[in-house]
């Protein structure tokens, strides 16, 4: 993860804290999946485009459902974000 992320997510999961009093587990759940989802990105999450979020979808397919609804649930939450 490029330090550009890190920023980002640390500023994401600060914002969870703040206006969704998320607990430690599913912060550490937010981080790994983010963290997960901007190496395969390639140009991280900073950079990151309606075309190569889409297709993470084909390099999820070996996970098990679970996991890519985890994970895509993160990113809708993180990209969703005003001001980001």
């Amino acid at each position: 993860m490029t330090p550009d992320d890190q920023a980002l997510v640390d500023r994401f999961l600060d914002m969870m804290v703040a206006e969704a009093g998320a607990s430690r587990h599913t912060l550490s759940a937010y981080r790994s999946d983010l963290e997960r989802s901007s190496e395969s990105l390639g140009g991280g999450l900073g950079n990151a485009d309606s075309d190569s979020v889409g297709r993470l979808g084909g390099q999820w397919r070996e996970l098990a459902p679970a996991t890519v609804a985890r994970r895509s649930a993160a990113l809708r939450r993180f990209f969703w974000l005003p001001g980001r």
